[in-house]
């Protein structure tokens, strides 16, 4: 049953009119918009009651994420919304996809540092090792010379070599 077909409205140059004056008392642009806003999820009413009366630039404030967020959309799915409820889910969905590119962008930047730390470790453990197969070689060299000349063979070049100092 229409609202025409009840008395509550007639068709007047193409417009709807208040058939009568009461009806326009009783059922205020205030009563309608608190009968919609009672239709809306709670946590979603009282978010974007706030954003409404915020002034622009505190508006980002308050808009919802994470499970209020999913709730909102799936009250909204297959609904004719308000501009502007539908401009404050989209500003909310831009808002939350921003927090997930931050987060995925400082988790990226947080495990890229954590790699050139582990590759720095590397390269200083590789320093280390091959300092220290260097300083091994070296003694190595040094023990086979000091053989050689104490082997009964290079006795003389040993004396000659301590004649010559």
């Amino acid at each position: 049953m229409c609202s025409s077909d009840l008395g509550v409205v007639s068709a007047q140059n193409g417009h709807l009119r208040l058939a009568n004056p009461i009806y326009g008392a009783v059922f205020s642009r205030d009563w309608v918009q608190h009968q919609l806003a009672a239709l809306r999820p709670p946590i979603y009413g009282e978010a974007i009651r706030a954003w409404q009366a915020a002034p622009p630039e505190e508006r980002p404030s308050h808009l919802i994420s994470g499970a209020a967020l999913e709730e909102a959309q799936q009250w909204a799915k297959g609904k004719r919304l308000s501009d502007e409820d539908q401009e404050f889910l989209d500003a909310s969905r831009g808002a939350a996809e921003a927090t997930r590119q931050a987060e995925a962008k400082a988790l990226l930047a947080q495990e890229q540092a954590r790699l050139a730390e582990e590759r720095a470790r590397v390269a200083e453990l590789e320093t280390t090792r091959a300092q220290e197969q260097a300083a091994l070689a070296e003694q190595d060299r040094s023990e086979e010379h000091t053989s050689e000349l104490q082997s009964p063979c290079n006795l003389v070049c040993r004396l000659l070599l301590e004649k010559k100092k």
